[in-house]
Parts: structure tokens; sequence; C-alpha cells
């Protein structure tokens, strides 16, 4: 007979595996996604500061940009005046850098100096923000990366396009953030095991409960089949038994009947 203890210990523990590791996934999707989408809302909330409270101000400055040399720029006074009201506006937030770029791409600000005057190469997702008019994210992983005053390393980022107040324009500059997600991330990597441990912990404290149960039903049915074998046993015996002593009256009758004595009727 094959051990009830035995196969529920097995199924519950695979069972316990795929239900910890379930919730591991869910809750970093879950996580994940919250992580995202608050990252993109404080993103179009901040482009559109710097749309109202810098674009707007230096519009000509930005304009006349894509016809300038990249190397005029960064020297003018208005990139300055820009420069220093992108970062007050952006002082103190998880916001790692800027850029405003044209609807085909041309970098007309960035917090990252170098980049100024030259083409983004990727710009999918800004032609699609161009299109439609509604802001699009992505995540990113940089191992470095050139931020507002400082220098980055293996930053993980939520980088936006925001359109002119969501407006599709050919005009308006498209506002790129990248919101530094590094800290949050990680958070989220080490809450993932607290969340897995504490899943396995209350399933090992169900399992053992359950264990009680059926360990007592396992010693049940051992104990019951035991019995049964015992009877089968016994059930056995006694009918081999009479089988014998139906053979020796069977053979005594046949002897009786053959006998001259029964023959002759005397």
């Amino acid at each position: 007979m094959h051990s009830l203890l035995r196969h529920f210990s097995i199924s519950s523990a695979v069972l316990i595996a795929i239900l910890t590791i379930c919730v591991g996934f869910v809750f970093h999707w879950h996580e994940t996604s919250r992580m995202i989408q608050s990252a993109e809302d404080f993103n179009i909330a901040m482009s559109r500061k710097i749309m109202h409270d810098v674009a707007q101000r230096h519009k000509p400055f930005l304009d006349a940009a894509p016809n300038q040399a990249p190397g005029l720029l960064t020297p003018s006074p208005e990139w300055h005046a820009l420069d220093r009201q992108v970062r007050d506006v952006v002082a103190g937030t998880q916001i790692a850098g800027v850029r405003l770029l044209s609807t085909s791409g041309l970098i007309l600000y960035s917090s990252d100096v170098q980049e100024i005057g030259t083409m983004k190469k990727d710009v999918r997702l800004l032609g699609a923000a161009v299109q439609t008019g509604v802001p699009h994210s992505t995540k990113s992983f940089n191992e470095r990366f050139v931020g507002i005053g400082r220098v980055l390393e293996n930053v993980s980022a939520i980088h936006t396009y925001v359109p002119s107040f969501g407006q599709a324009s050919t005009k308006s500059p498209i506002v790129e953030l990248y919101y530094d997600v590094t800290a949050k991330k990680s958070a989220i990597e080490e809450s993932i095991w607290l969340v897995m441990l504490f899943c396995f912990g209350a399933c090992a404290l169900l399992y053992g409960s359950m264990l009680v149960i059926v360990s007592r039903a396992d010693q049940a049915l051992k104990s019951q089949y035991k019995e049964l074998s015992s009877f089968n046993a016994r059930l056995e015996s006694t009918v081999n038994d009479r089988t014998r002593e139906l053979v020796r009256h069977q053979a005594s009758l046949s002897t009786l009947l053959k006998s001259p004595v029964f023959k002759h009727g005397t």
C-alpha cells in the first residue's frame, strides 16, 4: 500500500514551490508597473512645468537652435539662463536627466552638454509621441549616465517623451525626462524575497497543520489495512481448513459407497 503521507508531502512541496514563485512574479510585476506609472506621471508633471516655466520663456532661442551651429549654442547667455532654470525646476527631485528635442530628434538642450546639437539615435518612441500627442515611456539601464551636474553609474531610469501639453506639434519642443528608479528597483527586488519568504512561511504553517490531519488519516488507513490483511489471512486459513475437511469427508463417503457391505445392503 502506498503511503498517503508520502504522496501528500511530495505534492505539497511542489505546490508550495509553484505558489511561492507565482506570488513573487505577480508582486514583481505589480510593483514594477506601479513604479513605471508613478515615474511617468511625475515626468509628465515636471515636463509641463518645464514647458510652462522655462521653454516658453526661451522660445525664440529654442526656435532658432536648429539653425545654429552646435558650438554656438552652449556659450550663449540664453543657453546658460535656460540651463540654470531647468536645474532649478528639477532640483531636489529624482529627475536625473533632461533633454529638449525637436520633432525630428535634434537635441536642443541636454543635461549632458556633449549631446547638444546632435541627433538622437533611436527616435521610435519620440516619433510615436509626436504622431499621437501622447507621452511615451520606457525603461532603460545605463552603466554610465551624465546627469544634471553629476555622472551616475549603473542607473535604472524611466524616461518619458512628452509633447507640448499633450498636443502634437511641429514647432514646440519635446521634453524628455529621465526619472531615476535605481533605489526603487533595488527596494522592489529586496521586497520580492521578503514576500516570497512570507508566502513560504504561511504555506509551511498550513502544511504543518494539514500534515497532522493527514498523518492521523495515514495511520488510521495503515491500521485498517493491517486489520484487513489479518482478517483476510484468517479467512483464507479457515477456508483452507474447511476445504481439507470437505475433501476428507468426500474421500470417506467415496470409500463407503465402494465397500461390498454398502453394495449388498447388509
